[in-house]
């Protein structure tokens, strides 16, 4: 998974760096509120951004307003990570549009922590989009195209992405038919 680090202050923007790239994720670095943005709205945006607020030419709280505007809530998980640390900070960065609020100086758990639920948070939002989404059908077997490009039938793709369970019967038509042919 990709996610966005901008901070202006390259020691802290190598070190947040450094922690991502240890679990796993793929980081892009931005110096600035402008190229932030930008990297944002790309069409294969990173899903997890982590915004210093105080940077030059865009702001972490203008970042999050116009990221907000253009995409839902839950299209990238916000996370201010910053010095300011008064409450009506705090609460200034949320309701931006901010997802979560770390202050600075932080704890490297507790980024990872952070960055963890952030992951799985976007995760679930991708199996959400997935079930409301169309799915691939075979026209002729009904079969469903999985996530790993493989096919399952109806009942079995939706069982394991829910809690429906099924059970079997002919409608009225079906039963009528099946009979005609079996004379």
């Amino acid at each position: 998974m990709k996610i966005l680090i901008a901070d202006d202050d390259l020691t802290s923007l190598t070190y947040t760096s450094g922690i991502l790239k240890t679990l796993g994720y793929d980081v892009v670095k931005c110096e600035d509120g402008a190229q932030a943005l930008e990297a944002l709205l790309w069409v294969n945006a990173p899903k997890i951004a982590l915004l210093d607020w105080m940077m030059p030419k865009k702001t972490g709280l203008d970042v999050c307003h116009e990221v907000r505007q253009k995409k839902s809530l839950i299209e990238t998980y916000i996370i201010l990570l910053t010095g300011r640390s008064t409450t009506s900070d705090i609460t200034e960065g949320l309701a931006s549009g901010a997802n979560d609020y770390i202050v600075k100086p932080f704890q490297s758990e507790e980024l990872k922590a952070r960055v963890q639920i952030a992951a799985k948070t976007m995760l679930l939002y991708d199996e959400i989009k997935i079930l409301q989404g169309l799915l691939p059908i075979c026209a002729w077997c009904k079969s469903i195209r999985n996530d790993g490009q493989l096919w399952e039938s109806v009942e079995s793709y939706l069982s394991r992405r829910s809690k429906l369970e099924f059970t079997h019967c002919l409608c009225e038509k079906c039963r009528d038919q099946l009979a005609k042919e079996k004379g």
